[in-house]
C-alpha cells in the first residue's frame, strides 16, 4: 500500500519514475495510468494483500475493468460508480494469469484504455 501511495504521488507531481519490469504505465495526454502486473500476498496475510487497483493521477469520469482467466472466463466484471474506484479481490482465485481491460473517460472526456495481464502469486 505504500508503495502504490508513493507511486502515485510520484505520477501526480510529475517526476522522473522508472519503473520495475512488473509494472505498467501508460500515458493517455497528460493523465497517467499505473497497474502492477504481479499481485501477491505481502507476509502478513492481511486483506489487502491480493487487492488489484489501477491508479491514475487523473480523476475518471467513468471506468469499467473486465477481468478473464487463462480460459477466458469472466472472474470479474464492474463498472465505476460515484467516484469509487474499482479494485478487484483476486484472493479467491488460483495462482495464474488474468487478462483485463480497464477503460473509460477521465473527467473532462478523455477517453482511456488499458488491456493488460496481471499475475496472481500466493
Amino acid at each position: 500500500m505504500l508503495l502504490r501511495l508513493a507511486l502515485f504521488f510520484l505520477l501526480l507531481f510529475g517526476t522522473s519514475v522508472s519503473f520495475a519490469q512488473t509494472d505498467t504505465l501508460k500515458r493517455t495526454g497528460d493523465c497517467k495510468l499505473y497497474a502492477p502486473n504481479i499481485v501477491t500476498m505481502n507476509c502478513d496475510n492481511a486483506y489487502h494483500d491480493y487487492l488489484f487497483e489501477v491508479i491514475s493521477n487523473c480523476k475518471y469520469s467513468s471506468a469499467h475493468m473486465t477481468v478473464y482467466d487463462r480460459w477466458g472466463n469472466v472472474v470479474f466484471d464492474e463498472s465505476m460508480t460515484a467516484g469509487k474506484n474499482i479494485i478487484w479481490d483476486a484472493s479467491e482465485q488460483k495462482d495464474g494469469s488474468f487478462y483485463y481491460i480497464f477503460s473509460g473517460f477521465f473527467v473532462g472526456g478523455i477517453p482511456f484504455e488499458l488491456k493488460e495481464t496481471v499475475m496472481v502469486l500466493k
